[in-house]
């Protein structure tokens, strides 16, 4: 019964309730988190063999027809970041998801240093995505790290600790953000805040300990949030 209800409030969201009485009505599920813009706010790629990353796209369409998506993909200063997933370093990267299907692609490493940035994806109807990004030391996997494509927002907040990684991502093309960072502690009262400046298609990423120097010992960090201001 709990199912029922959730499925028929989550249909409701899609076709109006009325038109659920019709047998005619194809009915297609989509995720929420399905968008036609996801951000990718962190992501690494290459550098020397002692700590090399790789990332990974994965992009699902849940949709019943096929869609066409670009990802383009940016330095921590808003420049385009080319990356080598096979057919050599570019910075936009172009996939056809067939109707149901599911791409991943991984790219090579093959970059001298390490760079590090941020993607977004547009497609002409709502995917789901997620960014993966590898470190091996000669070889020999050392961190994984997978983050889901997200919408934009002007207010966030999260469990945290001291020792939690942040990434901050300015969509805007033209104009600069300002960004407070907040840390609270177990009490919620404040535990310190920094403010951070990004500069069109900027990106920024950071541990909030030593970030914000105020911080308490690491397990005293329960919560952390952002405004744009």
């Amino acid at each position: 019964m709990l199912f029922t209800r959730f499925l028929l409030s989550f249909i409701s969201l899609i076709y109006p309730l009325s038109q659920l009485a019709s047998a005619q009505v194809p009915l297609q599920l989509v995720p929420s988190a399905a968008s036609t813009q996801l951000y990718f706010a962190q992501l690494a790629d290459g550098g020397p063999a002692a700590q090399n990353w790789a990332v990974t796209l994965i992009l699902n369409n849940p949709g019943a027809a096929p869609v066409t998506t670009t990802t383009n993909f940016f330095n921590d200063q808003g420049q385009p970041l080319p990356i080598d997933f096979g057919s050599g370093p570019s910075a936009t990267l172009n996939v056809t998801l067939q109707a149901g299907g599911t791409a991943t692609l991984t790219s090579l490493g093959r970059s001298a240093q390490t760079n590090v940035g941020w993607a977004i994806t547009t497609a002409n109807s709502p995917i789901t995505g997620t960014v993966l990004y590898r470190a091996t030391a000669n070889g020999t996997p050392v961190w994984d790290v997978a983050a889901a494509g997200t919408g934009p927002t002007y207010l966030y907040s999260s469990f945290a600790n001291a020792l939690l990684g942040v990434a901050l991502v300015n969509p805007s093309s033209t104009e600069s953000i300002n960004v407070l960072v907040m840390a609270k502690d177990t009490q919620g009262n404040s535990a310190g805040s920094i403010t951070e400046t990004l500069g069109p298609n900027g990106h920024k990423s950071f541990n909030l300990s030593p970030s914000i120097s105020s911080l308490p010992a690491k397990d005293s960090i329960k919560q952390f949030g952002f405004a744009g201001i």
